[in-house]
């Protein structure tokens, strides 16, 4: 859509540049903020400059139906000492529990041999992170801002100590039933605290995640002389990105374990789970100790 909206027909730049710079910068924004898109017929050179190339017409059908989870399993490594082991673990498993839909399993030399570069299939399913025209973005930002703000008010409370004097508006952002366990069992304030910051700080940082993908890359499938490594070391790798593409944070896991993922993921449990709990941030994530509220601010107010 924002390709066909913005493409520039007589431009010198390659029309594959144009079609990835315009595809990142949709994602950038966050998607199409209107609510009401207007539709139209492509002309002929849209079609057979922007549309066809762009992707095959399996993608496309996995853009326009995301099924129950939304997520895909990605492999970005191939050989053929690998082929084998690939084959026998999507066989141990049920695709349908993975990813709701076989056909969510890319695995495709020929579309998919991105290395460690795996962000690129955001170039061709941005899909997978942007919000859809209305107003989900606007609300996005504003359980970012509303996560943020109490983490913001916790580290004031903390900084002063956990006492009668905290105001009743800041306890009530804060996990009490963690502080009260925490203080029968002989934990010390310091402690408490420690584990009150972790949570909060847990929490602003699942407000901004929106899908996670599972990735069969080299790590995951290549042993350390070059073949293939045995079904029972192959340690998939979790990723859980914001609407602008960015990982917040990532974990390797087993197959069983990412196969079943969907499961917490659909009953909004997954921040309960230690592939959530012990995973390590990404590197725009990677200090969350100062919320920009400001910023936020000013973008939902260029929403309204």
């Amino acid at each position: 859509m924002v390709a066909k909206q913005m493409w520039n027909a007589a431009s010198h730049e390659p029309p594959e540049e144009q079609r990835k710079r315009l595809t990142r910068q949709y994602i950038a924004k966050g998607g199409l903020r209107e609510q009401t898109v207007p539709t139209s017929t492509p002309m002929p050179y849209q079609t057979t400059t922007i549309l066809h190339p762009w992707r095959t017409l399996g993608q496309r059908h996995l853009a326009t139906d995301p099924g129950l989870v939304g997520t895909v399993w990605l492999r970005t490594y191939y050989s053929t000492s690998t082929d084998a082991l690939h084959d026998s673990l999507v066989s141990r498993i049920d695709l349908c529990n993975a990813v709701d839909d076989p056909d969510r399993l890319l695995n495709d030399s020929a579309l998919f041999s991105y290395g460690s570069n795996w962000s690129l299939i955001l170039d061709v399913l941005p899909e997978l992170v942007v919000f859809p025209p209305g107003p989900e973005y606007a609300d996005y930002l504003s359980c970012i801002r509303a996560a943020q703000d109490a983490l913001r008010r916790t580290r004031v409370v903390c900084s002063r100590g956990l006492d009668s004097s905290t105001a009743p508006e800041d306890v009530a952002a804060m996990p009490n039933t963690m502080i009260s366990d925490a203080q029968r069992l002989g934990f010390s304030e310091r402690e408490i605290e420690d584990m009150v910051m972790k949570a909060m700080e847990s929490e602003a940082l699942k407000a901004y995640v929106v899908n996670y993908l599972i990735m069969e890359d080299e790590e995951a499938l290549r042993g350390a002389d070059g073949e293939g490594k045995g079904e029972n070391e192959v340690m998939l790798l979790l990723v859980f990105l914001d609407a602008w593409g960015r990982v917040v944070k990532s974990k390797r896991v087993d197959v069983k374990t990412a196969e079943m993922f969907s499961g917490s993921w659909l009953e909004a449990s997954w921040d309960e789970t230690g592939e959530w709990e012990h995973a390590q941030a990404g590197e725009a994530y990677r200090d969350v100790s100062e919320p920009d509220l400001e910023g936020l601010t000013r973008e939902l107010e260029a929403l309204s």
